[in-house]
């Protein structure tokens, strides 16, 4: 697992990176202490783990990068305020680990994360068939519609509206049993 270890403080990078990789091996953590850093780098990460007190930006930009960088997103953070767990949560964070947490706990929130956006990613590409779908059966009934139109004109736009027997100017015929009454 590639993750991206996005945290400004070199001693907690040591720590974190030196116990998750010595307990879990399958693990490898690319360490960068900006946020300019982990937009360049993002792409190679399987997961990000993300702190929110980062010195090149406000928490502002880092919810908009959580939203459009398209990864699974675990913050880690020391902040106990459940408003900055909300605003992360809404940007589009899957997990939220506490600074001095158990590596497992860290690992098992990233595990977490990735499953959740792997799902995510599954409802989407079915949502996405089913406008494809939806989109096909719009095109054949229009190409049916304009066949229609072209072979019957004006006949086929009132049989399809519901109403027969009208005059060109759309108006209803008199029923000539009925004139004068």
């Amino acid at each position: 697992m590639n993750v991206l270890f996005v945290e400004d403080s070199l001693l907690c990078q040591e720590l974190v990176k030196g116990t998750t990789e010595k307990e879990f091996p399958f693990v490898r953590l690319t360490c960068v202490g900006t946020l300019a850093e982990a937009r360049r780098l993002v792409d190679s990460a399987d997961v990000v783990v993300l702190d929110l007190g980062l010195p090149d930006a406000e928490h502002d930009e880092v919810y908009e990068w959580i939203t459009e960088c398209n990864k699974p997103v675990v913050i880690y953070t020391g902040s106990t305020e459940p408003d900055v767990a909300f605003q992360a949560v809404n940007a589009g964070a899957l997990n939220i680990v506490c600074k001095g947490s158990p590596a497992e706990q860290l690992v098992m929130g990233m595990y977490v994360a990735m499953a959740e956006h792997n799902l995510q990613k599954d409802q989407r590409l079915k949502r996405q068939e089913a406008a494809l779908q939806l989109h096909q059966v719009l095109n054949e009934w229009c190409a049916d519609f304009n066949s229609l139109l072209t072979k019957n004109g004006d006949k086929a736009l009132t049989t399809l509206g519901g109403v027969e027997n009208q005059d060109t100017l759309g108006q209803r015929p008199t029923n000539p049993d009925k004139v004068g009454e």
